[in-house]
């Protein structure tokens, strides 16, 4: 009885850990550093993403993160600077697949920023895409382009 026991409390004290230690950055932590925010708790601070997009147009230096989070809360971080006429993105992720506690990042340089809006075919869902067009890499998740990287989608509202 004892052993069952003892196994059961080293059970639930990894499950508690695996639910709460998978992340290091959270919710909070994107807020309080001002990222622009999607999923669970979004869309937030999305004014931020038209401006770096105003300045990557206008050709001026700016850094932008957005913050994609699942609903287990695990975040997608998106990290753009435009910088010498390029738009630098790395994309970090945490695979619950991977055994270590490192994330999994991939790094790629853009050549533009561009909204769409597009409406799903027989559906009333509207949406904002924020697309990054010739890239050296496809990486996250991918437009229809193959050198084209979504790095946010914000859902408009039907009246």
């Amino acid at each position: 009885m004892k052993t069952l026991l003892i196994l059961f409390i080293g059970l639930l004290i990894t499950l508690i850990t695996l639910l709460t230690g998978c992340s290091g950055y959270t919710y909070k932590d994107a807020v309080k550093n001002g990222d622009v925010i999607g999923g669970p708790g979004g869309p937030l601070h999305v004014e931020k993403l038209d401006q770096f997009v105003d300045h990557a147009a206008s050709r001026q230096q700016a850094k932008l993160t957005v913050v994609n989070f699942t609903v287990e809360g695990q975040p997608d971080i998106g990290k753009l600077e435009y910088k010498d006429g390029k738009i630098q993105y790395s994309w970090s992720t945490r695979s619950k697949l991977n055994k270590k506690r490192n994330d999994l990042r991939y790094k790629t340089a853009c050549s533009t920023i561009e909204t769409i809006e597009e409406q799903l075919e027989g559906n009333v869902v509207v949406s904002k895409l924020y697309i990054l067009k010739g890239c050296e890499e496809t990486i996250g998740m991918r437009y229809k382009e193959p050198d084209s990287i979504i790095v946010y989608q914000l859902p408009i509202e039907q009246e």
